[in-house]
């Protein structure tokens, strides 16, 4: 599977460990801060209430498995942003596909238009945190460092 694409999107600063939080809205607030100033003006609040309004859809951004992936598309972002958390406690979530709370939620940012590769980059991050052994390695990481070592195969 090609990994490069964490390389790219994720560093050590956007990987959250630990990622505790009280629930789905503080978990979007959690994810976004790490990315809020290279976002457009005025897009942190916009992409806050989108969030919020789109939960209500239950089975949104949720994988099953403890995973959930909001994501969005941006007008005006230049490039694509994504932000890892990984929880040591269950994180309640709205509408998860099979009923259990998630403990890993990679949020993803993509420019407006760019459908493949908002498409592409869910597909990397679902391709290593669908394969339970490496789902596990991740939620016991140590350390950012460590989480993209994982995401990138440099750990086995």
């Amino acid at each position: 599977m090609e990994t490069k694409i964490f390389t790219e999107i994720l560093n050590p600063e956007s990987i959250l460990i630990p990622f505790e939080t009280s629930g789905f809205e503080a978990a979007i607030r959690q994810l976004v801060a790490p990315i809020a100033s290279l976002l457009p003006p005025g897009k942190e609040k916009q992409l806050m209430a989108r969030f919020v309004d789109v939960a209500k859809d239950h089975s949104y951004w949720s994988f099953g498995k403890q995973i959930a992936g909001p994501h969005a598309y941006v007008k005006g972002l230049d490039r694509i942003l994504a932000v890892l958390g990984i929880s040591a406690k269950n994180i309640e979530w709205p509408g998860t596909l099979d009923k259990n709370p998630v403990r890993i939620v990679f949020l993803v940012l993509t420019p407006e238009g760019e459908q493949a590769l908002n498409s592409s980059t869910i597909c990397a991050f679902l391709g290593v945190l669908e394969d339970e052994r490496r789902r596990k390695q991740l939620l016991a990481a140590p350390s950012p460092q460590a989480a993209l070592d994982i995401l990138t195969h440099r750990s086995d």
